[in-house]
């Protein structure tokens, strides 16, 4: 007998049942030879009760018909009504061959893994690459691939432009495949936003993609609204996605990122909770929770421990890969310096820009007052540095990066000029998400090379605008050491308070 493992996405919604989505699947598949037992559970999410369940046993080559039969069943479980669009998708067989399909399943499988891990990325590329092999018009597939090109290109400053273009290649042809497959225009939508943030365009295409996608669709529109600068709409966008798919660890994680930037801490906390009950071992969660309690109320004690128990595992799993936690790093020098032992790469690869494993340990020691280890690492690390801002265009934080780098290496009018490079490739008017890191950057340059007053002003404006910069992050980061003993800052940081 195989392991027990959820292998077939029964498409079940959303139908017209009189109110907010509560209903849930859950099913998983028993493989042995050419035979599959299905059990499947319809679950009510609001009491985690069981609604229905059933169990199947077929031949491999008639999954189809299992999927169809499962979610009419379903349907009528929910004494919901299916529209006649509905009914076609549950019907379509979007391949003629099984292996082909059961490759797709098994990436499936991998995309959805929680925190978008390369390792997840690239199995399941590379299993979608295989189902089209075998069926070449295999429409969904190639939509799927480009949406997991398009991530694996997101997810990882450095990865060249071209990925971006690969993605958009395979969504294209999936559209001349099945015009209104709602996959091909969801990953269409991702190249808009993610590549060139055009963010009209990315609408357009997550609203078509809406009707047969709806969860994924809604959570992509609360991103572009946050990157727009239209919070409140990003949150309502992001609480829609969790009642249509309510035990997501990542898109729980979602919503509590963008209540960190507009400092709703208290409701964040018990979001980031949830997901960690859901995904016990998402890094991605637990590294949120550690910043909202340091931007909430200074609290460290949970990064420095999380900060050793990632180290532990580094070598089993990449998680400094994840983004939010070269964050934590920057604030506790001495954790970081233990971390960077376990790194085996020579930088830390996070959205927004490539860290060099030598700027890390620079930013450490400099911290800690080691001035003479940090010009050693700094100057280390600077032709790297160099190289990645020219390299990444779009990723403007890799020019705030290079600029800390020449601040601490004394060449002040370096420093600016990168700075306001940074700013002026990513305002804030064009990515609130974003633009605001590069604000923040810019404002610690400042204050390293001595512009206090601009520094300080800097700060000012921050703290009235949604971004991840407060006032107990002020006392905790050593970014912001040349500073503390002007009482302007004081007084933003709240320091006379303590």
């Amino acid at each position: 007998m195989g392991p027990w493992v959820p292998v077939i996405p029964v498409q079940v919604g959303p139908y017209e049942t009189g109110g907010d989505i509560s209903s849930v699947v859950e099913g998983s598949v028993q493989r042995v030879g050419n035979t599959v037992r299905v059990t499947v559970e319809l679950i009510d999410a609001r009491v985690d009760r069981q609604l229905w369940a059933d169990d199947y046993e077929r031949e491999l080559n008639d999954l189809f018909g299992i999927q169809t039969e499962v979610a009419e069943r379903i349907v009528h479980a929910l004494n919901a009504q299916l529209s006649p669009a509905q009914k076609a998708q549950i019907e379509r067989r979007p391949t003629q061959s099984s292996e082909a399909y059961d490759l797709y399943l098994r990436a499936l499988e991998y995309f959805h893994r929680p925190g978008f891990l390369p390792q997840n990325l690239a199995i399941a590329e590379r299993l979608l690459q295989q189902a089209i092999a075998i069926d070449p018009s295999f429409a969904v597939a190639r939509a799927r691939l480009a949406l997991i090109i398009l991530h694996r290109y997101w997810y990882a400053a450095g990865t060249a432009e071209s990925v971006a273009e690969k993605g958009r290649e395979e969504a294209e042809r999936a559209l001349q495949l099945e015009p209104d497959l709602p996959e091909a225009h969801l990953a269409l939508g991702i190249y808009h936003h993610f590549a060139h943030r055009d963010y009209d365009k990315a609408v357009r295409e997550y609203e078509i993609a809406r009707a047969g996608l709806p969860g994924e669709a809604v959570e992509l529109l609360g991103y572009v609204r946050r990157r727009q600068g239209r919070f409140d709409e990003a949150i309502r966008y992001q609480q829609e996605a969790i009642r249509l798919d309510p035990r997501s660890a990542d898109v729980l994680n979602g919503l509590a990122g963008s209540l960190l930037l507009t400092r709703r801490y208290q409701e964040a906390e018990p979001i980031l909770d949830r997901a960690l009950t859901i995904a016990p071992d998402s890094a991605v969660a637990a590294v949120l929770k550690a910043l909202i309690l340091e931007a909430w109320r200074g609290e460290t004690h949970l990064a420095k421990a999380l900060i050793i128990d990632i180290k532990d595992r580094e070598t089993r799993t990449p998680v400094g890969q994840q983004s939010m936690l070269i964050e934590l790093l920057e604030h506790h020098p001495a954790e970081t310096l233990l971390f960077l032992d376990a790194v085996r790469s020579d930088s830390i690869a996070t959205p927004w820009a490539v860290y060099p494993k030598a700027f890390v340990s620079a930013a450490a020691h400099d911290a800690l007052g080691d001035s003479i280890r940090a010009q050693k690492d700094y100057e280390t690390a600077r032709p790297a540095l160099e190289t990645e801002a020219e390299r990444n265009p779009s990723r403007a934080y890799q020019r705030i990066l290079l600029a800390r780098a020449y601040a601490a290496l004394g060449r002040k009018d370096d420093a600016l000029r990168e700075a306001n490079r940074a700013v002026q490739a990513l305002p804030i008017s064009r990515d609130a998400w974003f633009g605001s890191d590069n604000e923040i950057g810019q404002a610690m340059v400042e204050a390293r090379v001595g512009e206090k007053a601009k520094a300080i002003e800097h700060i000012r404006a921050l703290l009235s605008i949604p971004c991840l910069l407060s006032p107990a992050l002020l006392r905790v980061d050593p970014r912001w050491a040349p500073l503390r003993g002007d009482p302007r800052f004081r007084k933003l940081a709240e320091l006379d308070r303590e």
